[in-house]
Formats: C-alpha cells, structure tokens, sequence
C-alpha cells in the first residue's frame, strides 16, 4: 500500500494538471518538494527558454509581489519553487522564450507579450514546488474573465476562477483544462495519436488555433507564422474578454484587427473562436501537418460544438443562419455570356426554340463548420449537370429547391420579353443555362 507524504497540499489551477489518486483514494491534485510522479508543470505550447514568474494575486485581481521563478527547457517543461510562503491565489506567467507554430511549423517569439494562468489559494511554505501546472491559451483567456469579474463583480478571486474555467471548459472541446494529462503534439509522428481523448482534443484545438493565424494571414497576402501568428491572436482574444467579457471582437481601445494598424488587417468578431476556429481545426485535421490518424469525421462533433455555441455569457448572439443568393447567366454557342431577357431574345413574335438547357447547378452551403452540401453530400462541393427539356423542369429535394423569379421563368424554363413581329427569323445559337446557388455565412460582429 502506498503512504501519502506528509509535505503535499492541494491545489486547482486554470490550465492543464495532473490528476493523481490521493490518501482518500479520489482524485486530488497533489504537490510537494518534488511533483508527484516526476511531472512538473509545462507550457501547452512547447515554449522554450521562457522566463516564468509566480505572482501573488490581491483581492482585487491585480498581481502583487513576485514569489517564484523559473525557466522552461526545450519541451516547456519547468519547476516553479516559491521564494516565499503564499495562503492566496497565484497568477503564473511564461514571457519571452519562443515556440513552433504547429501549423506552419515556423518560430513564434514571445518576447513583449505573456501567457498565463491562475492557481486557487492554498497554502504553502518556501521552498515549495508548484508542480502539474499547464500554462495554456485556454488559461491565459481564464485569467481575462477571472481579473473581469473579480473587479466588475465583486467576486473573489477563487470564484471567479470557477465560473470562468467552467465558462472556458464548456467553449474549448467540452473537456476539463484542469485535469488533463500531457497533451500530445499533433504535428509528431512519434506522438502516435489514435484515439480522440481529451488530451488529444486539446491538441487538435492548440493546432487548430494556429491553423487559424494561418488562414488569416494568407488570405490577407501575410506571411504565415508571422505578424499573424497564434500568439498574436490569443493576445488579442485576450483583450477581447478583457474589455467587457465577451468574444466580440472590441478590445479596451475599441475594434480589434491584426496585424493593428495595416490595410488588410483581419478583424476579430464573434466567429473568432467559433466558425472560424471550427474551419481551422478541420483544415489542419486535412493538411500534411497532421501527424494523428484522427480524421475530420472523428472530431466534427466536438468542432460543431465550438462552432454553434451561443452562450450568452460569452457571445452576444447566437450567429446567423445562411442567405441564399441565386445567379443566373446564359451562355450561347458562341461562347458569350447573354442577357436573360431581351428584346432579341424573341423573333416575329415567335420564342426561339430551346430543346434542351445544360445546367450547372451548384448548391453550396457553407454552414459555421464549412460543410458544403450540393442537393445531398454533406462536406464536399458537388455539381450535378441535368437539363431542362421543354416543359420539363428536373426534380429537386425540398432543400435545395430555389425558385427563379417568374420574370425569368417560362415552360422551359424561361421567360422572354416579346418584340415586333415585323422582324426577319434569326437563327440563334443554343443557349446554355449555368445556375448558382452558394449560401454563406454573413459578418458577425
């Protein structure tokens, strides 16, 4: 039977710790002189050679003295002694040091910023070895709605700390940040990811932030991993929830945009860390940055969670649904793109024979996971060629059923303006109809 050491305490940290079974044989969150099970606290970005700082934290939420430094190695790793005995909360923070984009696989430097995290008072003695701590975005946004609250609520620190991590908890995968185990590396083919367990959730949502920064940054013409980069975006959510609590893309100075200042500067919004993260951690589950054998399908449930979330604690809408947009062309034989009505469209007063139209008839739906739907195939893009023969429409599902305006619209399909009938017979060119519907999701904001 194994003895409990008589010099471990408890402790509840916002981020990533290590469950271990304690003398009472339930889970507690043991430390002591030396982390239990040779497991000492780390970074959930690997950042390397970061100065780490333990501060007390006053009632009011702002950081007091400094109690404990460290400094983390190569994987992130570090063990975090106090200087000074502490009863109160601490705030726990990594500054400079640098970590691997697991998107791009280039260096983000932390230098000038921080990450951090927020342990629940306790009680300890100098010399104390504050182990199983996870320093986390997902703890470093907790400490944002925790400082909020604290000042703005009237709440101490410790319950405000609850609230926010369950906030957080629920948003982030639905897992608990503050029990995980060493959280895998995604983008590493020794990691040997196969099942989807919470620690590797949390791998999929770090990667999917970085997969994020890097979509942005492309689609602005940035470099990836540069101005733009994971850090840079949590440093901004941050802001985001410290300002007034909600993801709604308005900082403490108003609008948020990254990189600030530049022309083509991405704007934060409510989708931030909802539809956009959603997309982004499906496009790194499809890249060759992928080292698991984790696949979409895998976690579209957990993703679809993190985008339809509307709490109301956290967002201030719900989002909005789809808006289908129709646009309809006509191609003649010559290759030119035609008029749907004209008065050349009709000659003597007669319609000019359409025995049959090809159509393209693309219906997408890009819902906040980017899910296209063309009529029935869910997360691909499909286009189905038919044709409308005379007085024949091609039969739809309900769903996918746009209806033309019926100034467009005759028995085969089209409607035309009549002219004289004095004109000659014209002999035109067969016309192709090319129809596509695309449904998208509008700004949130």
């Amino acid at each position: 039977m194994r003895s409990c050491p008589s010099t471990t305490s408890t402790l509840a940290v916002v981020g990533a710790v290590m469950v271990t079974s304690g003398c009472g044989g339930g889970p507690s969150l043991s430390f002591s002189s030396q982390p239990r099970n040779g497991r000492p606290s780390t970074t959930a970005y690997a950042v390397a050679s970061g100065n780490v700082t333990a501060y007390r934290v006053a009632t009011n939420g702002s950081r007091g003295s400094v109690v404990g430094t460290a400094t983390t190695d190569q994987n992130g790793v570090f063990q975090l002694k106090l200087t000074q005995p502490t009863t109160g909360p601490l705030l726990i923070s990594v500054s400079s040091g640098t970590y691997v984009e697991p998107a791009t696989g280039t260096t983000v430097n932390l230098s000038g910023g921080e990450i951090t995290a927020i342990a629940a008072s306790q009680v300890h003695v100098a010399g104390d070895v504050i182990g199983g701590v996870l320093v986390s975005p997902i703890s470093h946004l907790v400490a944002q709605i925790v400082t909020r609250r604290v000042r703005s609520g009237g709440l101490s620190v410790d319950a405000a700390l609850k609230q926010a991590a369950d906030l957080l908890n629920s948003h982030f995968g639905g897992i608990d940040w503050q029990a995980l185990g060493p959280i895998p590396d995604a983008t590493s083919d020794k990691a040997g990811i196969v099942q989807l367990n919470n620690e590797t959730k949390a791998a999929l949502i770090l990667a999917g932030l970085s997969m994020e920064a890097r979509n942005l940054s492309l689609a602005r013409g940035l470099t990836a991993g540069g101005a733009l980069n994971s850090f840079t975006l949590l440093t901004a959510l941050a802001d985001d929830l410290a300002a007034d609590g909600f993801f709604d893309g308005v900082g403490t100075e108003g609008k948020l945009a990254l990189p600030a200042g530049a022309a083509n500067a991405y704007g934060l919004d409510g989708q931030t860390v909802r539809g956009t993260l959603a997309n982004a951690i499906r496009d790194f589950l499809s890249s060759n940055r992928n080292a698991s054998r984790v696949t979409s399908a895998d976690a579209d449930p957990g993703v679809l969670a993190i985008a339809t979330d509307g709490n109301p604690q956290l967002f201030r809408d719900n989002g909005v649904g789809p808006e289908l947009s129709i646009g309809i062309s006509f191609v003649g034989g010559d290759g030119k793109t035609r008029s749907p009505v004209g008065p050349s469209s009709f000659v003597a007063g007669k319609q000019v024979q359409i025995r049959s139209m090809p159509m393209d008839f693309c219906l997408r739906r890009q819902s906040p996971l980017r899910k296209e739907a063309l009529l029935s195939r869910p997360h691909r893009a499909r286009r189905r060629r038919t044709s409308w023969q005379h007085g024949i429409r091609p039969p739809l599902p309900a769903e996918c059923r746009p209806r033309l305006p019926w100034s467009a619209r005759t028995s085969a399909g089209i409607r035309r303006r009549p002219v004289s009938r004095s004109r000659p017979t014209i002999k035109r060119p067969p016309l192709q109809v090319r129809c596509r519907a695309q449904t998208s999701m509008p700004p949130m904001g």
